[in-house]
């Protein structure tokens, strides 16, 4: 398996720069009593979100290495959308074709009920629309290098699984899973030779760069 970028590189660095103006603000109002005072300050909202973020990335992408490791696989982790400052979470070209995976990691019960995705009691149907717009980016990379018949899959994967049902829920195409079954999708068996795979992992990472400059 080939590995392009650092999962979770973008929101920990995000998590960092927070964090870090924040300590700043508590060194600058307590002077030398801001390392008692920096044991006591809490991360904010936004701060906790990045780093939830970047953990659920991580976990994933350190599970999937051990058990992809020895498959005929390109990852890309972390992806600058082209023109954009939103990022793609992980691409996988494998046999079947091309799978973009959104990881996240809510707690919760997770339900489809009727077009919209509930987690929690919360509307999380968003979710389903930012996979698609990503697997339109990444099926016109593909499409502008003459491509275009190879075939590009989304999945949403929940990172807390015990809020899941048993049988996978599908929106919209879209299926809301666990690791395990992202896994499996992405190494499912299909008309790609080794040598193609690697043609098409080249063509996205020209286009789809690490969203963190240092990874």
């Amino acid at each position: 398996m080939k590995e392009i970028g650092v999962a979770g590189a973008s929101a920990r660095t995000q998590y960092e720069q927070l964090r870090g103006q924040r300590e700043q603000r508590i060194e600058a109002r307590f002077g030398r009593f801001a390392p008692v005072a920096k044991v006591f300050s809490e991360e904010t909202p936004t701060e906790r979100n990045w780093r939830i973020g970047a953990e659920g990335e991580e976990r994933f992408a350190a599970r999937r290495t051990r058990r992809l490791d020895c498959s005929d696989l390109v990852v890309l982790h972390d992806c600058r959308i082209p023109r954009s400052q939103a990022n793609i979470d992980h691409v996988y070209v494998g046999p079947s074709g091309v799978l973009v995976a959104d990881t996240k990691r809510y707690d919760g019960k997770v339900r489809v009920k009727g077009r919209r995705l509930i987690s929690k009691g919360r509307d999380r149907t968003s979710l389903i629309e930012g996979v698609h717009r990503q697997v339109a980016i990444v099926r016109g990379i593909l499409a502008k290098a003459g491509f275009e018949d190879v075939a590009v899959r989304g999945a949403i994967c929940w990172m807390e699984v015990e809020g899941l049902p048993i049988l996978t829920q599908r929106l919209d195409r879209i299926p809301i899973c666990s690791p395990r079954m992202v896994r499996k999708m992405a190494i499912r068996e299909g008309p790609l030779a080794r040598c193609e795979i690697e043609v098409l992992g080249d063509v996205l990472t020209a286009s789809l760069i690490p969203a963190y400059a240092g990874s």
